[in-house]
């Protein structure tokens, strides 16, 4: 019978992880800071789970741990679901100083905490949820965007110290896209939004066949895959405009200010048909960016623009070609409408 620990086991992910786990046989350590939560979740199986109030930003949280893991009669695999995250353009300090406390400081507290039991109990393995959002900074996000990326790095530097020291430590960093979570709940309406029960299904399954690293699902898998072939000078224009709305934590959107008659010249406000909408110099684009006019009012950057670009760079000729050559059927579909 396995023996799992997991941080953030209140709501959301972690609390549907955990009734998997019951589900399974296995024995439960649920930790969290809310004490009725805790204790709702363990009389669905009393001989089960043990619960234990840990709040990750204070300095007792690997102490209440350990009396968490010694009640449960040890620990094979520590799961990490705990983190906060916000949209914070006007960045506030308090929102971003808060989300670095919980996911930068309390997430080492924690998984440090872990490493050590496991490097004095003969090993084990550490698991945890990042998210896509470290892939690249995103501007809607600024801290939580950062914390994902850190915690991902920080999971490469255990994983490399636990092979130079000996160590019989493995890792799983999970990466999901949007869930629908309180994490979410009043921050605005997010695209390819998955179900919690669907996203823990997926993490249990990894938990009993474990990857060293995995993004749920795999349309967040490919956006991802594109995410990495854009430049990073291209990315940071991808936000330029008089309006920007940006989805967070975990994928990007944004709107373009609305073009007039005048920018093509044919008495219409769409792009003419047979040339570029933007007759422009190459260097009074470069020079001018963010004046340059777009097709439609508030309307998403088209894939054909990004593929294309990454195209013109010489990343992924075959593959991205045809999804280039897709992306200019589909604009000019619509164009026709």
């Amino acid at each position: 019978m396995k023996r799992i620990v997991i941080a953030g086991a209140t709501s959301g992910i972690g609390l549907e992880v955990a009734r998997l786990c019951i589900r399974a046989g296995w024995r439960v350590g649920a930790a969290g800071r809310r004490r009725e939560a805790l204790e709702a979740l363990r009389a669905e199986a009393p001989g089960q789970v043990e619960t234990q109030t840990i709040d990750i930003t204070r300095n007792d949280a690997p102490e209440h741990l350990g009396q968490l893991i010694e009640r449960l009669g040890g620990m094979d695999i520590y799961f990490h679901a705990s983190g906060i995250g916000s949209r914070n353009t006007a960045l506030r300090p308090d929102i971003e100083l808060n989300t670095l406390r919980t996911n930068g400081e309390g997430f080492v507290r924690m998984v440090t905490a872990a490493f050590g039991y496991f490097r004095s109990h003969g090993g084990g393995r550490i698991a945890v949820i990042s998210s896509i959002a470290g892939t690249k900074g995103l501007g809607s996000a600024p801290a939580y965007s950062a914390t994902k990326r850190m915690q991902n790095t920080y999971i490469d530097a255990l994983a490399q110290l636990a092979r130079m020291e000996g160590y019989d430590i493995r890792f799983t960093d999970i990466r999901p896209g949007f869930v629908a979570t309180p994490l979410l709940s009043g921050d605005g309406r997010y695209p390819m939004l998955m179900r919690t029960e669907k996203v823990a299904a997926r993490i249990m399954h990894i938990l009993r066949h474990p990857r060293r690293r995995v993004v749920i699902d795999r349309r967040y898998a490919l956006m991802v895959f594109f995410w990495k072939l854009i430049p990073e000078w291209l990315w940071e224009r991808l936000r330029r405009g008089e309006k920007i709305t940006t989805f967070v934590p975990h994928g990007t959107t944004a709107t373009y200010p609305k073009r007039t008659a005048s920018d093509n010249g044919n008495g219409s406000a769409g792009p003419a048909r047979g040339r570029h909408p933007d007759r422009r110099t190459h260097d009074q684009r470069r020079g001018r960016a963010d004046e340059r006019p777009y097709r439609h009012a508030h309307q998403r950057i088209p894939l054909q623009a990004v593929a294309g670009r990454i195209r013109a760079l010489g990343g992924g000729a075959g593959r991205l070609g045809a999804i280039h050559a897709r992306a200019r059927r589909a604009d000019g579909r619509r164009t026709a409408r």
